[in-house]
């Protein structure tokens, strides 16, 4: 199968958080993100209670070189998307949009 891809996927393991619905009906899972681009991502997420379709809101929290704590002063990369595909380790996620930088 031909890769379908347009833009660099990079390897990473960044803490994501992924939200489902809104105020008192809002759900999130804590999860880690396997690669990113800049048109989506893949997400483990194990036994996935979401589904292809579903619209969901991601926080992403990239390492900060030379950082005592990569990830202490990092603002999280907010956006949202859709799933695209779900499999047993995880999910494709498309962003709606670019990301943008929180802090």
């Amino acid at each position: 199968m031909a890769e379908r891809r347009k833009l660099t996927r990079f390897a990473v393991s960044a803490p994501v958080r992924l939200i489902r619905g809104c105020g008192d009906e809002a759900t999130s899972y804590e999860t880690l993100a396997r690669d990113l681009s800049a048109a989506g991502a893949y997400i483990y997420l194990d036994d996935s209670p979401l589904g292809v379709g579903e619209h969901v809101k991601v926080e992403i929290r990239l390492p900060v070189p030379g950082a005592d704590d990569e990830r202490a002063d990092a603002p999280p990369v907010v956006g949202s998307g859709r799933i695209r595909r779900v499999d047993a380790a995880g999910l494709g996620l498309s962003f709606d949009r670019r990301l943008r930088f929180v802090g």
